[in-house]
């Protein structure tokens, strides 16, 4: 459980978030479950997708199958939602594969590439970036109470919070 806190907090820093505050309760049953103690399918208690965004069966088929979905999504799905007339996010999907699908990056590197490069490529394909950034945004203060250092669609960090990591931010 230690060392699935340690993770959680070396990630949030990786993901240009700022540290979980480790005095909220629930900070430890996530790290608990970041752990491993219960495996990825730890993942599915309190939820129908794991961390990566899959359900139940995909988990099972195993990360080829995730890839192929989304692949299959970006390209027949989007074909068919254009060919029936309904609006499409392909420029959105096209980011979040490419986040998804980017090799290991070190620590010091991911969230600029994400920020820099792939933030403002969804910008240029997708006219609903800014919305998807705040929605992003939110989803996070909603999920955990978090904010981000380095927001989604930002061109500059800001320091990292390290005070949050107690209960004490500035959030």
């Amino acid at each position: 459980t230690l060392m699935g806190a340690v993770a959680m907090q070396l990630k949030n820093i990786a993901y240009g978030r700022d540290p979980d505050d480790m005095s909220d309760p629930g900070f430890w049953t996530r790290a608990f479950m970041q752990s491993g103690g219960l495996g990825i399918f730890g993942d599915f208690v309190g939820s129908s997708v794991n961390r990566f965004g899959g359900g139940l069966a995909q988990t099972a088929m195993g990360p080829l199958a995730g890839r192929a979905s989304g692949i299959l999504d970006l390209t027949a799905g989007n074909l068919l939602q254009y060919g029936m007339d309904e609006k499409t996010n392909f420029g959105r999907e096209v980011a979040q594969r490419l986040r998804e699908n980017t090799p290991t990056l070190p620590f010091y590197v991911r969230t600029a590439y994400e920020r820099i490069l792939i933030d403002n490529l969804q910008r240029v394909l997708d006219e609903d970036a800014d919305r998807s950034f705040r929605a992003r945004k939110k989803a996070l203060d909603k999920r955990s109470g978090q904010t981000y250092y380095w927001p989604p669609g930002e061109n500059a960090p800001r320091e990292i919070d390290w005070g949050a990591m107690f209960g004490n931010g500035a959030r």
